[in-house]
């Protein structure tokens, strides 16, 4: 369910302070794969592009997701549409139904300095109700394992 006045999926009061990885076609961007952030300035919502120490403001028509692949993308997501809108959640496995491929996802919390923990709830979504979200090198060897016992589980079941 998404708000009538929302004018771009990533200007929701929800995604506030979350990373995503985009591709901005417009201003001095060509088709270009770019991080970027949403921030609350002088009360309006606004996609953010850190670039060296300075941060400028990126025009919605210019931004298009970097949804992800759903067979094979196993970084931080984060649910950009629906009730889940602004959770973090990683990539446990894929299954089709009616031809179409759902991504079966564990929600995590993010914390800062330390690896993310599981929340012990799952989903199920298309990867277009998802944007690929931004981590940094050590916070993804931090995050190495986290998913482990549950891509273990998901084989066994799979092996029978």
């Amino acid at each position: 369910m998404q708000c009538s006045h929302v004018v771009h999926p990533l200007l929701d009061p929800r995604l506030v302070s979350k990373q995503f990885k985009v591709v901005a076609n417009g201003g001095n961007f060509k088709q270009k794969e770019i991080v970027v952030g949403i921030a609350l300035i002088s009360g309006q919502l606004s996609i953010q592009h850190n670039k060296y120490k300075t941060s400028e403001s990126l025009s919605p028509k210019w931004v298009s997701f970097k949804h992800p692949n759903p067979k094979r993308d196993n970084g931080l997501l984060v649910v950009i549409q629906g009730e889940h809108c602004g959770k973090h959640v990683r990539r446990i496995h894929h299954r089709f139904e009616n031809e179409q491929v759902k991504m079966i996802l564990a929600i995590v919390n993010r914390m800062e300095g330390t690896a993310d923990t599981l929340t012990g709830e799952q989903l199920e979504l298309d990867a277009g109700q998802l944007c690929v979200s931004s981590e940094t090198a050590d916070k993804k060897k931090k995050n190495d394992t986290l998913m482990t016992s549950l891509h273990e589980e998901v084989h066994k079941t799979c092996t029978k």
